[in-house]
């Protein structure tokens, strides 16, 4: 429930907000950031969304895993993770926009 809390933030929030929400549920659930991110990824492929997005969203997630493995700030790894998501997001309404 709390990997498709965080996925729901990052798909549909401002970044602000989704920072937020994923901070309160890493603080209450105590989730890791790690652990995080694999539910996160499993969901990613789960979902039905452009591949071209899927695949952006796969690559900078393992390359935040990576950068997690050397015992980066997790603050800044889950705003990169956030902002990963943002520009997804802003891709996708592009478009989506130059389609119509």
């Amino acid at each position: 429930e709390d990997i498709r809390k965080c996925f729901d933030a990052l798909m549909n929030k401002s970044f602000n907000d989704a920072r937020k929400e994923l901070v309160q549920i890493q603080m209450n659930g105590g989730l890791a950031i790690e652990d995080m991110l694999s539910g996160i990824f499993n969901l990613v492929v789960k979902t039905n969304m452009p591949k071209d997005m899927k695949t952006f969203l796969v690559k900078q997630m393992a390359e935040t895993e990576y950068r997690l493995a050397f015992a980066t700030n997790e603050k800044i790894q889950l705003a990169s993770v956030i902002a990963t998501f943002y520009l997804a997001r802003q891709q996708l309404e592009t478009v989506m926009k130059a389609s119509k």
